[in-house]
């Protein structure tokens, strides 16, 4: 996270995040907006560098406003668990809601998670990425010195071929001179 540090990041008007971010690192510049959508929004627009929300908004909010100039490039190192929010007037429907949760198994959540939240990160180049666009870099460069050198060696046969002829040619043509 320290990367962000000199970067403008946009979160949502006292979000947890936001005051995460502030009690961690309290030199990073954040701007607090509104919503998320206003943050992704700046984020798409240039004015700011990074916009941090938990991973469902994120995506579902990428894909509502067709931000299709944002990617998702990584995370932060905390873990925020979805919950739902219910008046204390609706002790039944907090207890349907945790029984009906609790019927479903760890493997069912990886799966519904993984329905809804398809992410690619993309976050810059691998190391053997770059060692490979070397190395063929290399040996395309060794390939072209070398064959560089050979045309180098055959313009200087050419050359000494044709101060031959040129020689040969005078020796010719004085021998064909009339006395």
């Amino acid at each position: 996270m320290l990367f962000l540090k000199h970067k403008t990041i946009a979160v949502g008007k006292n979000y947890t995040v936001a005051h995460i971010i502030k009690q961690h690192f309290p030199d990073f510049k954040i701007i607090e907006v509104e919503n998320i959508k206003k943050a992704l929004k700046m984020v798409s627009t240039g004015k700011a560098y990074a916009a941090i929300d938990i991973m469902p908004v994120l995506v579902y909010n990428i894909n509502k406003y067709e931000f299709a100039n944002l990617k998702i490039s990584g995370k932060t190192p905390w873990k925020f668990n979805l919950r739902f929010m219910l008046s204390k007037n609706n002790l039944l429907l907090v207890t349907a809601i945790n029984k009906a949760i609790d019927t479903i198994t760890e493997k069912e959540k990886h799966n519904i998670y993984k329905k809804w939240i398809h992410v690619i990160y993309q976050e810059g180049y691998s190391l053997k990425y770059v060692l490979t666009i070397m190395f063929c870099s290399i040996v395309i460069i060794a390939i072209l010195i070398y064959w560089n050198k050979l045309l180098k060696k055959e313009v200087q046969k050419r050359k000494k071929a044709e101060k031959e002829l040129e020689k040969l040619s005078r020796v010719k043509t004085s021998l064909m001179a009339p006395f």
